[in-house]
């Protein structure tokens, strides 16, 4: 029996693979051009003065800041610009474990309910208080204009208290305006129902939205390349950006808005920057810049950090080419369906906040060695259930397994039958009543 070995794992958020590869290319450069710039001043080409010299490295710091955040958030405002602007509905998540040293492990506890035949799971504040068996009985309020906004009594029982308590403090307006009101809004336009909880997550997370939307009569299903350490509402409305010619790439209106934030505070601090060597009072300022701008020590660190960035870029580059190659026999290589005979996650070992997946398919005769990751020990990559595995023509030792169309397979049946379930359940609860 023949056997074979791949490694394969997929990127989720970024559009333009070479990021990196450019970024890392990018910061070589930007580190090397004041170097470039100090020898010719050690050489004599260029002459200037200790106040030019502060000024032209002010800029270049300002410039710098600006530029990068101006590459970083233009894609997301270049799309929303033109993208049409629809409601779609987060269907589920995909959880990423955070480990953190001595960090506190957050728990949410999940309440699920029914408004107007709709179900929806949502992380309660409060919850804990009436119980924590699953199946506990959860008195809430449901915002009539978004369920998605729901409370719990409890929620707004210490709403009360600690609006009553704050007129005693000298920020009490900022607590009403920004926490209590909005409550109380909610709170007067809120129907009672009442919700179960349904299970209780421990740990440092950060979760990764799914959503569905439809966009010209057609029905889409995309992971946000946000992530959130808030615990996503499952059922509930989201606000998405789609660009018309790439409807498979939506972007969230929080991410146009942390994207227009970030702008405005780096664009300031670069304003700032800029300015500073036009401030700053500098000693022989009319001077010339004489002798050694910078010692042969300084060009040799400097250096170093410039040649260090330049080599990674490259290497990544590189390296994604291979990849994108790899990944490009989807759609060039030989098709082979395989069943999976073994499946193996390691839990005792996490790679950025994923364990190690090890597995082994079987199809035409040959055996075939996978690794993946996976964000939980409850891995979807089940043993029977087939895969298929693209196999180079030209070189059989050289192929890839199709693990995208597998998850997204497998997720779709995971929620028809999550969905059926709630269904049945919100069903009899009614006819219970």
């Amino acid at each position: 029996m023949e056997i074979a070995n791949a490694s394969y794992s997929i990127t989720v958020g970024k559009n333009n693979p070479y990021t990196n590869a450019i970024g890392c290319i990018t910061a070589g450069v930007l580190l090397g051009l004041p170097l470039i710039f100090l020898f010719m001043i050690q050489l004599g080409f260029i002459q200037i003065t200790h106040g030019q010299l502060t000024k032209v490295i002010s800029i270049y710091s300002g410039a710098i800041t600006i530029g990068i955040i101006t590459a970083l958030t233009l894609p997301t405002f270049i799309q929303a610009r033109k993208a049409v602007k629809l409601t779609g509905e987060i269907s589920s998540f995909t959880p990423l474990t955070v480990t953190t040293r001595n960090s506190k492990r957050k728990t949410w506890y999940i309440v699920e309910y029914c408004h107007e035949g709709k179900i929806y799971q949502k992380a309660m504040d409060f919850a804990s208080s009436y119980g924590k068996a699953n199946g506990t009985e959860i008195p809430l309020l449901v915002y009539r204009k978004n369920p998605a906004k729901a409370i719990t009594k409890n929620h707004l029982t210490v709403c009360i208290i600690l609006t009553i308590l704050s007129f005693f403090l000298p920020f009490f307006p900022l607590i009403f305006l920004f926490w209590s009101l909005p409550t109380f809004i909610r709170a007067l336009k809120s129907e009672k129902t009442t919700g179960r909880l349904v299970s209780i997550i421990t740990g440092k997370y950060e979760f990764s939205s799914i959503v569905k939307y439809k966009f010209e009569g057609k029905e889409y299903k995309a992971e946000l390349p946000s992530q959130s350490s808030a615990y996503p509402t499952i059922g509930g409305p989201i606000t998405l950006h789609i660009a018309p010619e790439k409807p498979e790439s939506p972007i969230s209106f929080g991410q146009v808005i942390f994207a227009a934030f970030s702008f405005i505070v780096f664009f300031a601090a670069g304003i700032l920057f800029a300015s500073l060597g036009f401030i700053i009072h500098v000693e022989n300022d009319g001077m010339l810049v004489a002798g050694n701008a910078l010692s042969w020590t300084g060009y040799l660190i400097w250096g170093s950090f410039s040649l260090f960035w330049l080599l990674l870029g490259n290497i990544l580059l590189i390296t994604t080419q291979k990849k994108i190659k790899k990944e490009n026999l989807i759609f060039t290589g030989r098709k082979i369906q395989c069943v999976i005979t073994e499946v193996s996650v390691n839990t005792s070992v996490m790679i950025n906040g994923l364990y190690p997946v090890n597995l082994t398919c079987y199809g035409e005769g040959r055996s075939f060695n996978l690794k993946t990751r996976t964000g939980t020990d409850n891995c979807l990559l089940k043993k029977g259930k087939t895969i298929n595995i693209f196999v180079d023509p030209e070189n059989e030792q050289n192929f890839i397994a199709d693990f995208a169309s597998y998850f997204l397979e497998e997720t779709n049946q995971t929620d028809i039958e999550y969905a059926r379930k709630l269904i049945a359940k919100a069903k009899s609860r009614l006819s219970s009543k």
